[in-house]
């Protein structure tokens, strides 16, 4: 981040791609978590930081993000995202193809509910 911060180019290409991933499957919260795990990963101090402090503005509590970190949220399907994450870093993308099978079927699963939640909404819009 620090790299990107003296360059107005590269920090303005890096917050377009974090506005485009906003409008993704994962939630802001989740990405967070996401975020934070990353940056133990990379040994980022400062984007960890950044990341917790991001995070509790999102709702997460300092006791959630601490056991995110540990995977340990107490959602298993947190924790597969978290662990998934922190493979693909510290692996440098070398992840086998189970796993990536194993996030596949998960995101499916979200799309499938997203899509399901829209269709319902578009309904019940036709009805007023």
């Amino acid at each position: 981040m620090r790299v990107l911060a003296s360059s107005p180019a590269a920090l303005e290409g890096y917050l377009n791609f974090n506005e485009a991933l906003s409008h993704g499957l994962l939630s802001g919260k989740l990405r967070e978590l996401i975020s934070v795990v990353v940056a133990e990963a990379n040994g980022c101090e400062y984007c960890l930081s950044a990341h917790t402090a991001i995070g509790k503005m999102v709702g997460w509590k300092e006791e959630d993000i601490l056991a995110s970190r540990k995977f340990n949220s107490g959602d298993p399907k947190i924790d597969a995202a978290l662990r998934f994450s922190r493979n693909l870093v510290s692996r440098r993308g070398q992840v086998d193809q189970a796993e990536i099978g194993t996030a596949n079927g998960w995101l499916q699963r979200r799309r499938n509910r997203r899509d399901h939640h829209e269709c319902r909404a578009q309904h019940v819009h036709k009805l007023f």
